[in-house]
């Protein structure tokens, strides 16, 4: 689904929404993987009081947007924050991500992806890799449904751009 070498998706959005907006509307699906996560949790079970409260409140914490991405698909800690509230605030959304991340490395389908990835890059941050794997592969269909809903409706989806969590058309 994404393009290799140049292309629309490759650029940043201020300069791609700068050079198509006469032509393209933007799509995109906000904060899909988080909320992906999010959702999947309560069908699991799982208690992530403060994945919820991100995705919720999501403008509130929009500021530590690049953090908590980089938790969820890392091994990385919190990185000390100046905000003693904001920093516990992290450091609990990190303790959610680790349930998830532990839970997922157990799902029994998911063995075989956590071999491959075991295989690949010498081991390295699988936890964080499944965590990709699972929530592009969500996010993923979820373009797919949106794309075919409107190709069922008699939209021209010749020109439709991907453009990571969202497309442009």
């Amino acid at each position: 689904l994404f393009v290799e070498g140049c292309g629309l998706q490759n650029l940043k959005r201020e300069i791609r929404n700068t050079i198509c907006e006469e032509y393209y509307y933007d799509l995109d699906l906000v904060n899909c993987q988080l909320n992906g996560a999010n959702e999947h949790s309560k069908k699991w079970g799982l208690n992530v009081p403060y994945l919820n409260e991100y995705c919720i409140n999501r403008k509130k914490y929009y500021h530590l947007k690049q953090q908590i991405i980089e938790m969820f698909f890392s091994d990385n800690h919190v990185q000390h924050l100046e905000d003693e509230l904001e920093f516990d605030f992290m450091i609990k959304v990190n303790k959610d991500f680790e349930i998830i991340k532990n839970y997922c490395m157990g799902i029994p389908e998911n063995q075989e992806r956590i071999k491959i990835l075991r295989r690949s890059k010498k081991g390295i941050n699988i936890r964080g890799r499944l965590m990709s794997d699972i929530f592009n592969e969500y996010e993923n269909k979820i373009l797919i449904q949106a794309i075919t809903y409107l190709w069922n409706k008699g939209f021209s989806i010749k020109e439709i751009v991907l453009i990571f969590d969202g497309f442009m058309m």
